[in-house]
């Protein structure tokens, strides 16, 4: 028999991708989303920093009216929290904390390491330039810029800068169920003693822990031997289950004849069909993890 022509990883993703949906999309706690995959775009509510304010410990000032050498009254202080509404003028300054707002008038910030404190002055050891140490309004993110992609992993930075925008939910894919099954009499369990052309069975192993990362829940992992029967038992017990993965022998046995009852759409390098209702994706070569690893890598955003 002929070999069907071999396609590009595009082309097998794309026949994969378009056999099956997305499952029903929910929202759940910002916490709980991380490591998850984003089912909507989300966009800055706000812009970061809110407000102009201070990138240093030290003091808000005109910055023309300073110089080295030159003598400014200090008229208040502002802490980080509540504006104050204070207003500062030419020869004068306000003492400021890192991250408070800055005070209207000022300009620029000197640091408290570059003055020498004169009773109620300050006497400027350092030349000053205009908007030096302020960090301005929108200067790290605008209002509006995507901040967030459809499919895009929430990591725990993307949870910071979604709570930083006031967001406590998120929106992510359907709970995600997986049975992994392992097939082939050349397969023992990891434990076991391994006989003359026998192999430790791994990639169920290498599976669960990708499907995990991803945030499935492994329903079951199944070991089964080169039989019809077992195959079928397996394959009933597995219908709960929204996706299976399966080391595919691909040897021309009994075995295959029941994965090709299971699957259509032949795929390649992939086998893809309905198991039931679920999508079943069967892995080639039982010997290389690294088959197993590619499949998981092109479909994890499922």
């Amino acid at each position: 028999m002929k070999a069907d022509a071999m396609i590009s990883e595009t082309d097998a993703r794309r026949k994969i991708l378009d056999a099956v949906h997305p499952l029903p999309e929910r929202r759940i706690s910002l916490l709980s989303g991380r490591d998850s995959f984003a089912a909507e775009d989300y966009f800055a509510r706000l812009p970061l920093p809110v407000f102009d304010n201070s990138a240093m410990d030290g003091y808000a000032v005109v910055a023309n009216s300073c110089g080295t050498g030159a003598r400014l009254r200090v008229i208040g202080e502002q802490p980080a929290g509540l504006d104050r509404q204070l207003r500062v003028s030419p020869g004068e300054a306000i003492r400021i904390f890192t991250g408070a707002p800055v005070p209207a008038g000022a300009n620029a910030i000197v640091m408290q390491e570059d003055v020498t404190r004169v009773g109620a002055e300050i006497v400027l050891n350092v030349d000053v330039d205009h908007g030096e140490f302020v960090r301005h309004r929108g200067c790290d993110l605008a209002e509006g810029q995507k901040i967030l992609a459809k499919g895009e992993r929430i990591r725990p930075a993307t949870t910071a800068l979604l709570a930083s925008q006031g967001f406590d939910e998120v929106t992510i894919g359907g709970e995600v169920d997986v049975a992994i099954i392992s097939t082939g009499d050349e397969l023992v369990k990891p434990g076991e003693k391994i006989k003359q052309g026998q192999i430790y069975e791994s990639n169920s192993v290498l599976l669960q822990g990708l499907a995990q990362r991803c945030g499935a829940s492994v329903r079951s992992v199944e070991y089964c031997p080169d039989d019809r029967d077992s195959l079928t038992l397996l394959a009933e017990a597995c219908r709960e289950a929204n996706m299976t993965s399966s080391n595919q022998h691909c040897d021309p046995s009994a075995p295959r004849s029941t994965f090709g009852e299971w699957r259509s759409n032949r795929v390649n390098h992939f086998s893809l069909a309905a198991l039931t209702s679920a999508p079943s994706l069967a892995c080639p070569e039982i010997q290389f993890p690294l088959s197993s690893r590619f499949c998981n890598l092109c479909v994890r955003r499922f």
